[in-house]
């Protein structure tokens, strides 16, 4: 379904579902500070939703990509969405360390590590991120320089050639650092060359450029081929690739219009919001769930219910008084009148 500014709400609800995903893994299982931990319930595979973040960059920034006419447009665009929320939430961070020190950052706060995160690329640098979750934007970077440089190069028709190539390279890889235990890549390499997660990205662009009329059997060979390397690239089974084979079938719902039942006014809430969550979520979560769990003889809902209620509402401010105003000013008259990515 669209709206009348021609934005695919069931993209926003799928951006609300995974936002909340990845909430509830770090609230329920990952939280760095674990004793004494004491929760409703485990939500262990909330991590695969960053996957389904992936899938759904590849998918609205090849759109985007798309509809540009020049790579100016593009990067201001990009810009808009990711750095003015960004340094909200290191702000916050810079608030919320000295009351938590590094416990949950593993990291002590200093001025070159404020520095190099106000760039956003301190992943490609291999500087520890004042926020954990931070690692997945080192990624999304990379994924735009690699559509833009695509588009410069002007072979933004051969694209899923290129992509297939890409995949090729890290299955190959996969097997050298696993079978063979050659040309292993230091982890923030891995992070910024994408080589573990860019047939997600892939699968996105795929699956946009079917939604868009162009459902030849390549294309759909090439999400099959995204969907076995997941399995091939990440060794993995049960449950987890469970989870990223449920969300390519989404995805498939989503191009033939048969998600519109997703789209329901808290979802598309979420959505709205799924950035801002995403960013302030982790730390400020961590510190209230870690106070909480002192308190005793409280209910264990409480202990989750209560860092979800402060980080969406926080989440919601920060987009309406934040987000959507600098988008709009940043962007100017030429991206007034349209939707943001």
């Amino acid at each position: 379904m669209k709206n009348k500014s021609d934005r695919l709400l069931e993209l926003d609800a799928l951006r609300g579902l995974a936002a909340l995903g990845v909430v509830l893994f770090h609230y329920t299982f990952y939280n760095p500070n674990k004793i004494g931990y004491v929760v409703p319930f485990s939500f262990a595979y909330g991590a695969e939703c960053v996957h389904l973040f992936f899938v759904i960059s590849g998918f609205v920034i090849f759109m985007t990509l798309d509809k540009i006419a020049n790579a100016q447009s593009f990067i201001i665009s990009r810009f808009s969405r990711l750095y003015p929320v960004y340094w909200i939430s290191i702000l916050l961070n810079v608030i919320l360390i000295p009351l938590i020190g590094n416990q949950f950052t593993g990291h002590e706060l200093s001025i070159k590590r404020l520095l190099y995160n106000i760039t956003m690329f301190q992943g490609h640098l291999n500087i520890p991120n004042i926020d954990g979750v931070y690692w997945t934007l080192t990624v999304e970077l990379s994924f735009y320089v690699f559509l833009l440089s695509i588009f410069l190069l002007k072979v933004t028709d051969h694209i899923v050639s290129i992509g297939i190539g890409y995949v090729l390279l890290q299955i190959l890889y996969t097997k050298l650092k696993y079978f063979f235990h050659v040309f292993v890549l230091p982890d923030h390499v891995e992070t910024f060359t994408m080589i573990r997660y860019f047939h997600f990205f892939l699968a996105g662009m795929v699956f946009y450029k079917i939604w868009k009329g162009e459902k030849s059997f390549a294309n759909h060979f090439v999400i099959v081929l995204c969907f076995l390397a997941e399995r091939i690239i990440s060794g993995r089974w049960g449950p987890s690739f469970a989870i990223t084979g449920l969300i390519f079938l989404m995805f498939y719902f989503l191009i033939n219009h048969k998600l519109k039942f997703l789209n329901h006014p808290v979802l598309i809430f979420l959505g709205a919001i799924s950035y801002s969550l995403y960013l302030i979520h982790a730390n400020m979560g961590f510190l209230m769930i870690d106070r909480l769990n002192k308190i005793p003889a409280i209910n264990s809902w409480i202990i989750i219910l209560v860092p979800i209620a402060v980080s969406v509402s926080l989440a919601f401010l920060i987009h309406k008084t934040i987000e959507v105003p600098a988008m709009k000013y940043i962007r100017g008259k030429k991206y007034r009148q349209s939707t943001a990515t």
